[in-house]
């Protein structure tokens, strides 16, 4: 496992976002005491992965300057910059010289929080099965979460043969959960994926489609337990209030708080270097840093920014 690299693709704008990521980019979205791209690292960390390419567009500047060359997370971080935001299979194709080792790389989609099982059993398998390919998967019983993602139709032994992006007719419950495993013989494909009629942009699903149908060998893997896409404003809500309740914590401080006397505070998340003024008191919320709460508020089910205050 220690032949394998990790890749990030952190470039997107989270236009959905706004206007959070007016000023941040979408992977440094707080999730209970730390951005969601440390979660992902620490992912890769587990796997034993010891160089990290991050691809980085949108205020990528931002994400360099909090994580460095990853020293102090133990990883060896390099960026490479998407200019242009062309899909995902685009923002693939900048790493396709730097993966290092064999080739074999974990990829992960910059702005999904992944709640995982053993991910060795997607290396295991790849080297049972002389895979090209595995797909981290998901059992999932929601239809219209099914719909909003890849389906991925395979055969008795778990090989894949079809994958779907946004399907509109089910035929089993697996869901693609934006994390792969890939030898470098993907770049091929990747090369030869057209833009999409639609979103003018290269899909990594047309990729991998392109992969099977060339005669790579791809399976999938059910180690997600649960993948959380922060698409809008109340996704990064609900999955802050989640992480209180699952860790049983009812405040979580970043850096540098400063409180002044005579706040309460239930079921809050406060991100760094955030101000709060006498008399006030917050509910269900999430404040985000460099946030400054004036005297008297009473705030609750909301996201407090730096120049707003969003209603859920």
């Amino acid at each position: 496992m220690n032949s394998l690299s990790g890749v990030i693709l952190a470039a997107g704008k989270g236009a959905r976002l706004y206007p959070i990521t007016e000023k941040i980019p979408k992977p440094l979205v707080p999730i209970g005491d730390k951005p969601l791209i440390e979660y992902q690292l620490d992912i890769l960390k587990k796997l034993g992965i010891k160089k990290c390419y991050i691809v980085i567009g949108h205020f990528g500047y931002e994400i360099a300057k909090l994580l460095g060359n990853g020293d102090r997370y133990g990883i060896q971080i390099e960026y490479v910059e998407q200019k242009e935001a062309l899909g995902i299979a685009n923002a693939l194709t900048h790493t396709s010289h730097r993966v290092n080792g064999n080739g074999k790389f974990l990829l992960m989609l910059g702005d999904i929080f992944f709640e995982t099982g053993d991910l060795r059993a997607m290396v295991e398998l790849m080297e049972e099965k002389g895979a090209n390919a595995v797909l981290a998967t998901k059992v999932e019983n929601d239809p219209d979460a099914l719909k909003k993602n890849f389906a991925i139709h395979y055969n008795g032994d778990g090989r894949v043969y079809k994958v779907v992006e946004k399907p509109t007719k089910l035929v089993n419950n697996l869901k693609g959960c934006g994390m792969y495993l890939f030898d470098s013989n993907i770049f091929e494909a990747v090369n030869r994926t057209p833009r999409t009629a639609l979103r003018n942009e290269y899909e990594l699903t047309d990729s991998i489609q392109i992969f099977i149908d060339s005669g790579y060998k791809v399976y999938y893997s059910n180690v997600i337990n649960n993948d959380l896409n922060i698409t809008f404003i109340r996704d990064l809500y609900n999955i802050n209030m989640d992480y209180l309740e699952k860790n049983d914590k009812n405040v979580v401080l970043g850096k540098n708080v400063e409180i002044a006397e005579n706040v309460r505070l239930n079921k809050v998340v406060i991100g760094s270097d955030v101000k709060i003024d006498e008399d006030v008191v917050l509910t269900d919320t999430l404040v985000l840093s460099e946030a400054h709460i004036e005297k008297g508020e009473r705030i609750s089910h909301s996201i407090v920014t730096r120049d707003n205050i969003l209603k859920m």
